[in-house]
């Protein structure tokens, strides 16, 4: 495997978000050079203070030429305070959808990501996907509901609704949008008749083509839990 194929192994597990220091570490150069047909490693990442996502990452490789790819991770999320809450799914990178891994943390959360789908028959298209929590498939994974944009759920219009303050700065809209279509739960500042404003949390809703909105949590409140 040339050191070109390797950064663009490299390049690609940067776009999944990967930390350098687990692509960098050495362990994965190192089961290349070994020429295994197939590996796995792990690694963890903290996007709260109440859980840890684990990845299980298996590489396979190529049949074509002397080079190893990333077919698949599986996440798990960990609750510390509650292991019955635990949680898993397989992500493929070969099914036409690349899920990052704040994506996956954001879908086993129960929130819903916005993501482009290139099925190997037929057309690219957009959907909003969320796990469905109810139903799993064969291989034990929870079922994908998928949102299409026949569905008529519009980001940018649902938030055109609400009296947002930090809508009215272009580059501040970019990012809300961005982070909500990635799973992610945003603060923001309500405008209220009065003049007065609220800090709120928000994420979005497809499925009743709406937000859903949450008091924001003062760092006296955390404390006092």
């Amino acid at each position: 495997m040339t050191k070109t194929e390797i950064f663009n192994l490299y390049d690609h597990l940067r776009f999944l978000g990967f930390s350098p220091e687990f692509i960098l570490r050495g362990d994965l150069e190192r089961l290349i050079s070994e020429y295994w047909p197939a590996f796995e490693l792990s690694t963890t990442a903290n996007f709260s203070d109440q859980t840890e996502l684990k990845a299980d990452l298996h590489f396979v490789k190529s049949a074509e030429k002397d080079a190893y790819f990333l077919q698949k991770y599986r996440a798990i999320l960990h609750h510390p305070d509650d292991p019955a809450m635990e949680k898993s799914q397989t992500f493929s990178m070969t099914n036409g959808m690349q899920v990052k891994l704040k994506e996956a943390y954001n879908l086993l959360q129960g929130r819903v990501v916005f993501k482009e789908i290139a099925p190997s028959k037929g057309n690219k298209y957009n959907a909003w996907v969320q796990l469905n929590f109810k139903e799993k498939d064969a291989g034990g994974d929870f079922k994908l509901i998928k949102y299409r944009s026949h569905h008529g759920y519009e980001l940018a219009n649902v938030l055109n609704k609400y009296p947002i303050r930090e809508l009215a700065n272009n580059d501040l809209r970019d990012v809300i949008l961005q982070a909500m279509k990635s799973g992610d739960r945003r603060h923001v500042t309500f405008l209220k008749p009065s003049g007065k404003t609220e800090k709120k949390i928000i994420e979005a809703n497809p499925m009743l083509k709406t937000i859903n909105i949450f008091p924001a949590v003062t760092t006296s409140q955390k404390l006092a839990k």
